[in-house]
Formats: C-alpha cells, sequence, structure tokens
C-alpha cells in the first residue's frame, strides 16, 4: 500500500538522485573542460620552452591588434503608423480608459452644482474615452 512514510521515503531519495547526477554532470563538464585546455597548451606552438634548450627562455613574441573603425554609410527610417481602435461602451476591457460622469440635473445655477470633472452641471452626459 502507498502511504506518507513511503511518499517521504521515495521523495528523499529522488532528492538525493538528483543532487548525485548534478555533480556528476558538473564533475564531468570540469574534466573535458581541462583536458581540452591541456591539449590546446600541448599543441600550442608558443609554448615557450619546447624548442628552446634547456635552461634558456625564449621571449615571447608580442602580436598587437589594430582596430580602425570605419564610417559605414547610415540611413534613418522614421514610420509614423496612426492606429485607431474603436469599441462600444460595454466592452471597455484592459487599457479602454473610458471615464463617464452624470450629473443629477438639479439646480444648473448655484455653485455646488460642479461635477467631478469641474464646469457646471446642466444635466447633461460627458463622456471621456481613450483609445
Amino acid at each position: 500500500m502507498y502511504d506518507a512514510r513511503r511518499r517521504e521515503r521515495f521523495r528523499g531519495l529522488l532528492s538525493v538522485l538528483t543532487g548525485v547526477v548534478t555533480v556528476a554532470s558538473a564533475t564531468a563538464a570540469g574534466a573535458v573542460t581541462g583536458l581540452v585546455a591541456r591539449e590546446a597548451q600541448a599543441g600550442s606552438p608558443n609554448t615557450g620552452t619546447a624548442g628552446a634548450p634547456a635552461g634558456q627562455a625564449t621571449a615571447p613574441t608580442e602580436t598587437r591588434t589594430v582596430v580602425t573603425w570605419k564610417q559605414r554609410p547610415r540611413k534613418t527610417i522614421v514610420r509614423t503608423r496612426v492606429v485607431y481602435r474603436q469599441t462600444t461602451p460595454s466592452s471597455a476591457g484592459l487599457g479602454g480608459g473610458s471615464v463617464t460622469s452624470v450629473s443629477s440635473g438639479g439646480d444648473s445655477g448655484s455653485p455646488s452644482g460642479t461635477g467631478p470633472a469641474g464646469g457646471s452641471s446642466s444635466g447633461a452626459t460627458r463622456t471621456c474615452s481613450r483609445a
């Protein structure tokens, strides 16, 4: 029967096995890299003492890299594109940015009749939509 104790043993075993495989692959990658570096160093003609008699070291040859900058032709392309999106009031989704304020149409001459958008409220409906 498969119970919690067996499940925990299996999870622990799987964790250990994953760790062992990770360490083994990292060790193998390091060993292969070391072998390749040793082979490249042994086969290099500029090892310094390979062709020199015993007791004499050859001076390393110095090579300089010269960097030259070339002026390449440049062309800047600017494209302007106007994109319009038309939505219905019921389909306002993310980024719709629609704001609607409706006033009650009470006393239009009083200063307290200003709506949230400012100005006097005369019973009109204002709709601001960012497309």
